[in-house]
């Protein structure tokens, strides 16, 4: 094992390691829906984003009659990411009709589900040129990061105005 994969290793497992502490520290000092709305604002905003970076990959595993593990990759990560975001949206739906979410919000362990499931995320959006064919491209990775930050910025100007 290199020196740099030790330590990318490591880093990998202390983003990890601070991202749920602060989703536990949210947990415990704020009130819970605010905490889990505030993951599923996280969540659809990192899923929306891995949706953007993966889906001309997606698009040409599906299109393609010949496929190989690298769009089987994007291809699972575009899926992965839409079903993501669709429960962000209908909890923040929910959230936004009704000024409740169902009682599947307060729960921890969907609050768990979607900090492990928005790391991973955003750990496609990161993963530029790590397969051959250079999936995914800078561009990409670029494009969904600004269409992560937008559908962040959008959907916190939402649940703040109701």
């Amino acid at each position: 094992m290199t020196k740099w994969f030790r330590r990318a290793r490591s880093q990998v497992i202390l983003g990890f390691i601070v991202w749920i502490g602060a989703m536990v520290a949210a947990y415990i000092f704020l009130p819970t829906g605010n905490v889990v709305e505030l993951a599923c604002l996280v969540t659809l905003s990192v899923s929306l984003g891995a949706m953007c970076t993966f889906g001309p990959v997606a698009w040409t595993a599906v299109s393609n009659p010949r496929t190989d593990t690298s769009d089987l990759l994007a291809l699972g990560t575009f899926l992965k990411s839409s079903a993501l975001a669709s429960l962000a949206v209908w909890v923040i739906g929910y959230r936004v009709l009704y000024g409740v979410t169902p009682y599947l919000r307060e729960s921890w362990i969907f609050l768990l589900v979607l900090a492990v499931s928005s790391y991973g995320g955003l750990l496609f959006l990161v993963s530029e040129n790590s397969l051959p064919g250079n999936i995914p491209t800078r561009a990409w990775v670029r494009g969904g990061l600004w269409v992560a930050a937008g559908a962040f910025l959008f959907v916190l100007f939402l649940l703040v105005i109701t």
